[in-house]
């Protein structure tokens, strides 16, 4: 009877030992897998005497098992780059937007003119004064009314400027160059400030520059340079002929 009680408690030890060994290999085994599961990303913690890695800290009753996703990361990687764009696209939109207005307004103010400048050169006609002659240079309506005289150039013989005295009945001179006669042909440049002789600004409509210059006791060469006033800018220039060259008309 004493020999069947000690096998049977021999039988026990070892049925506990084999248990042991078994439960150990389980546990490391365990620990194992989650090592190579988290990896070096993970927290230290020690599981059944095996060191393993735990992403977030060592465990706890509520403790779940999370591992990084490279799809997850690339996913937001993706939408950081989308938002980076549309903002990108809000911003040049907004700076076409901006563009456009400043065309616009660009657009919408132009140049108002507030004088005229006339410019030409006169060439020798073959008169018998020549190179010496008188000349003038008047403003006048389309249907031919004197408005302001710019410029007179003549002495004793101003009596030969026909048309330009048949404009300018009272010979107003009033805000204009005048001198003697000019020993040569030359360059002129007047101004018109866009008032007539009284001081008062010229209604808007169609007006002509004129010229009229002689070297020689009669009538000499005449020059119509037309135009339209108004409060806009204009540039005109009239071709060049045997009497007057470079011709140009500028308003601004």
């Amino acid at each position: 009877m004493a020999a069947v009680a000690s096998l049977v408690a021999n039988l026990r030890q070892v049925v506990v030992l084999k248990f042991q060994v078994i439960s150990g290999s389980v546990t490391r085994l365990a620990g194992a897998l989650t090592l190579l599961l988290c990896g070096a990303a993970c927290a230290d913690a020690d599981v059944g005497n095996t060191l393993v890695r735990f992403q977030g800290g060592k465990p706890n009753a509520s403790w779940n098992l999370e591992l990084t996703s490279d799809a997850g990361t690339d996913a937001a990687q993706d939408a950081a780059l989308d938002g980076g764009e549309q903002r990108d696209a809000a911003a040049d939109a907004s700076t076409a937007d901006a563009s456009l207005e400043n065309e616009d307004e660009d657009a919408g103010t132009q140049q108002t003119a507030t004088a005229c400048t006339f410019r030409l050169t006169t060439r020798a006609q073959g008169g018998r004064y020549a190179p010496k002659n008188i000349g003038a240079i008047w403003i006048e309506r389309e249907d031919g009314t004197w408005v302001k005289t710019l410029k007179v150039w003549a002495g004793v013989r101003l009596r030969y400027l026909t048309t330009y005295l048949k404009a300018n009945t009272k010979r107003d001179t009033t805000d204009a160059m005048t001198s003697a006669t000019l020993r040569q042909h030359a360059t002129h440049e007047v101004k018109w400030n866009l008032k007539d002789a009284q001081g008062q600004v010229a209604a808007d409509g169609d007006y002509r520059v004129r010229v009229e210059v002689t070297d020689r006791s009669g009538d000499g060469q005449l020059l119509s340079v037309p135009f339209s006033k108004s409060d806009q800018a204009l540039k005109v220039a009239a071709d060049d002929s045997e009497f007057f060259v470079d011709v140009e008309l500028e308003c601004s």
